[in-house]
């Protein structure tokens, strides 16, 4: 498998997994699932937090990256290639499969699950159990399954913040 690279002050909890095989097979000419090794690297910022009983994926060829300050719960599964950007929370149960993007200051609620090649751009935030199947624009509160748009961070509700 490929390098894995730990910044500065973080901290990884009980049972966490970083660079496991990820979870990509091909269908071979007999109609079998083949396993492909992953010999890319993993990239861990400065400051990052990481969960208890959490699994980050080795990356086919690419890289798989967190960056700096984020901060990832318990129970949380992230998929090959996939990017989190800096100052993000992602919360308990989130899965992130495989060569999703996910922006800056985002906030991923429980269980919340991401399909593969979603990007999520910066400041979004999502609610328990959302299922993000398309992209989701900046600035936005998601809900639902799928996913939809609830209102944009920032807007009151009824007058309240």
């Amino acid at each position: 498998t490929g390098k894995t690279f730990i910044g500065s002050s973080c901290l990884i909890k009980d049972n966490s997994t970083i660079g496991t095989e990820g979870y990509d097979f091909e269908i071979d000419s007999k109609g079998r699932p083949i396993h492909t090794p992953h010999i890319g690297e993993i990239r861990i910022g400065d400051n990052v937090w990481i969960g208890s009983n959490a699994t980050i994926e080795s990356p086919f060829i690419k890289t798989t990256l967190i960056g700096n300050n984020v901060k990832i719960d318990d129970l949380v599964q992230i998929g090959s290639e996939a990017i989190v950007q800096k100052n993000s929370l992602i919360t308990a149960g989130v899965i992130l499969s495989n060569n999703v993007v996910i922006g800056e200051s985002c906030v991923l609620g429980p269980n919340t699950s991401v399909r593969e090649y979603v990007v999520i751009e910066n400041n979004v935030q999502t609610g328990i159990g959302a299922v993000v199947i398309r992209n989701l624009e900046k600035d936005g509160i998601y809900v639902g399954n799928p996913s939809r748009l609830l209102r944009n961070r920032g807007e009151s509700i009824g007058g309240q913040e």
